[in-house]
Parts: structure tokens; C-alpha cells; sequence
């Protein structure tokens, strides 16, 4: 704690306890200290991405793998085995990956600017997230629906539908507030198990050639897996664990919201995994070569 109030005043960053803050910078009475007071400035709130803070962690577990998703993105468009197409279909859920880590780390970072940019970030923030989640289904409808566009088109509409709604529901103020978390994590927990429906719906299709082929295993396991990790951290992030149990000893590390993060991006890399093997089959499929199953 001395360390942090050395720094604090080398930097004017100012750190205050959870009762001291303004309301609309009060979200989690479980972190006791540090958090940032309003500082009304967007250097200063640059500059404390590399203080030690109650967000220091929320910034940098999404900011470091903005970068990775760039390099993914650029990857993917030099690929020589795609289609322009196939660039098009991945690069739209790697780009939904990045805007959502992106506008949660520009949250983070000046959610103390002032009330009126916390609520813009915060906002901005909901609309990554929805775009994450809406883009995670197109490459997955696209491959596993490849020749039976009707579902693709039908279920591709209806994610877009739910992705408007949900980025129209979150620029409500009353969305962002503390009292709202759990709204939030069921929210956009619902929005993303309606994954399950044209899951399910593929494996009825499909059934037959599932079990004898590894790829389309792998492809459909690596889909639970991701929905594990979010709804695992979105539960986390709803019930405030594990500070709830700890209060005032996750302050800087190791709370829910981190936690939350790390399982996001972790979900978002185990879908790029699954979409790559399942790319992979459909490109075998179409170039001719033995497999044991077709779709």
C-alpha cells in the first residue's frame, strides 16, 4: 500500500476506498481500495493503464490479446489455402473478437474520466460484447450449414435480430448500472445459448456422420467448451465470486471481472480452434480428398 501511495503522488493518479467514490463509479463494494477517483482527463486515465489499480488488470487482459486477433487477422487474410470468401467468414468473428476486447479495454481504461465518458465506454463496451457473440455464429452457420442455406439464412437472421436488440437494450442507462449485473450476465448468457438451437438442430442432421468422424467431433466439443468458459464467467461475474467470499482481498488481483476476461478470450480462441477444423474438413471435402464423413 505505501508503494501505491509513493506512486499516486508521483503521478497525481488519486486511489479511494469503494465509500468515497461517486456513485456511478460504485459498482463493487467487494474491492475495497484503490480504485481511481474521477480524474477529467484522458491522459491521465492513459497514463494509469501502467498504475496499480482496481482496473489495472481489466485493461491489460484485454488489451494483450487485441494484438494476438490482429495477428490472426492478418494470418488469415494470407492464407493461401482460403477463398476470399472463406477470409471474409472468419475475419468477421475474429473482427467481432477484436472490437470486443478493444472497446472493453477503452472502457476500462476511462471509465474514470468522468460520468458522461464512463457511460459511453460502458455502452460501447455492451455493443463489443453483442458483436462478439453475433459474429462467433457466422462461420459455424456458414460451414455447418453449408448446403442447407435455408437454416443458414433463417438462423443467420435471427442472430442478427437478437444482436440489434441486445446493442438496443444496452444503450439503456438503467443496463449499466450495479443493480443490473445479473441482468447483464443473463442477458447476454441467453443470447449466447441460443447457440444450442442450430447446434442441436446440425447434430440431428448429421448425426450419422458425427460419431465416425474426429473432425466434426472436435469442431462441435470445442462449441460446449466455449460455452462452458462464458457461461462460467459470466455466472463469476453475475455472483461476484471469488470476492465476495475474499472481500477486500481481490482489490487488485484475481476478481471476478478479471476472471471473466481471461474466460472470454480463452472461449473466443477454443471457437477460432473449432472453426479452423471445421474449415479444414469442408476444404478436404470440396478438393477431393478421402474422408470419412461428408456434410
Amino acid at each position: 500500500m505505501l508503494n501505491l501511495q509513493i506512486a499516486n503522488k508521483m503521478t497525481n493518479l488519486e486511489l479511494k476506498h469503494f465509500t468515497q467514490q461517486p456513485a456511478w463509479l460504485r459498482d463493487n463494494h467487494y474491492l475495497h481500495n484503490n480504485h481511481r477517483a474521477p480524474t477529467a482527463s484522458y491522459l491521465m486515465c492513459l497514463k494509469s493503464c501502467f498504475m496499480l489499480h482496481t482496473e489495472t488488470m481489466n485493461i491489460w487482459t484485454h488489451l494483450i490479446p487485441c494484438f494476438l486477433f490482429v495477428f490472426l487477422i492478418l494470418k488469415t487474410i494470407e492464407s493461401g489455402n482460403l477463398t476470399a470468401t472463406d477470409k471474409i467468414v472468419i475475419n468477421l468473428f475474429l473482427l467481432g473478437a477484436f472490437l470486443c476486447h478493444s472497446f472493453s479495454t477503452a472502457f476500462h481504461a476511462f471509465s474514470c474520466h468522468s460520468e458522461r465518458v464512463g457511460k459511453f465506454f460502458q455502452k460501447l463496451d455492451y455493443v463489443g460484447i453483442c458483436l462478439l457473440i453475433t459474429m462467433s455464429f457466422l462461420p459455424f452457420l456458414h460451414y455447418g450449414f453449408k448446403k442447407n442455406s435455408f437454416y443458414a439464412h433463417t438462423y443467420l437472421a435471427t442472430v442478427i435480430s437478437l444482436g440489434v436488440m441486445s446493442i438496443w437494450f444496452s444503450m439503456d442507462d438503467k443496463f449499466g448500472t450495479a443493480a443490473y449485473r445479473p441482468v447483464r450476465a443473463v442477458g447476454f448468457a441467453t443470447f449466447g445459448l441460443f447457440g444450442l438451437v442450430p447446434g442441436l438442430h446440425w447434430l440431428s442432421l448429421y448425426r450419422d456422420q458425427f460419431w465416425a468422424c474426429l473432425d466434426l467431433k472436435t469442431s462441435f466439443i470445442s462449441l460446449i467448451i466455449m460455452g462452458v468458459l462464458y457461461i462460467t464467467g459470466a455466472s463469476l461475474y453475475a455472483c461476484r465470486i471469488p470476492e465476495r467470499f475474499f472481500p477486500g482481498k481481490c482489490d487488485l488481483f484475481l476478481h471476478s471481472h478479471q476472471i471473466f476476461h481471461v474466460l472470454v478470450t480463452a472461449a473466443a480462441l477454443v471457437h477460432y480452434y473449432g472453426i479452423n477444423v471445421l474449415v479444414y474438413h469442408v476444404k478436404s471435402l470440396e478438393n477431393g480428398k478421402e474422408t470419412n464423413c461428408a456434410i
